[in-house]
């Protein structure tokens, strides 16, 4: 992966960074790439937006992005945020939305007969695949930020998710 040594001037110009093709592909693979353009709500309606997810048909994964700066601070912000993420990623009807989203950009991009074929799956049977790995796996989470500091390492350990990757450019 090819990291852009150079300042971000805000978290949008950073996550336009994250979301390009050539990027997502670099950091996670042959994935299918999803933006964080809808909220998912923890079980008491306790909403979030993050900036994008990711589904690893292959490794019957799925991943939670979100891109941040540091300056936002850690246990005020980002922890705050990460955290309400994973408990929205437990709430049955937040793993549908994800679900359905996934299955429409499929859908969308008329991929249910080659990736239906890739994974040896009738094509009526895709969707109940992309459920079973949503309801099975806990989604490892990708933090995409400008900076890393001793809060955010202590964060990172102490969070017990599968797995966290810290990706981060100094500047």
């Amino acid at each position: 992966m090819t990291i852009e040594l150079r300042k971000y001037d805000n978290e949008a110009e950073l996550h336009n960074w994250v979301e390009r093709p050539e990027n997502i592909s670099s950091v996670f693979g042959e994935v299918i790439y999803l933006p964080g353009n809808f909220f998912i709500k923890t079980k008491r309606n306790k909403g979030g937006k993050p900036d994008g997810f990711v589904l690893d048909l292959k490794n019957s994964t799925w991943t939670i992005i979100e891109s941040e700066l540091i300056e936002h601070g850690v246990w005020d912000h980002i922890a705050e945020q990460i955290i309400r993420f994973i408990v929205a990623s437990k709430n049955d009807s937040t793993k549908r939305i994800i679900r359905d989203k996934f299955f429409e950009k499929i859908e969308g991009d008329s991929q249910i007969g080659t990736i239906s074929k890739q994974l040896n799956v009738d094509n009526h049977r895709l969707m109940q695949y992309i459920d079973n790995i949503l309801e099975s796996n806990t989604p490892e989470i990708a933090i995409f930020i400008n900076d890393v500091n001793e809060d955010l390492e202590d964060m990172i350990e102490a969070l017990n998710v599968t797995r966290t990757n810290l990706l981060y450019e100094r500047m």
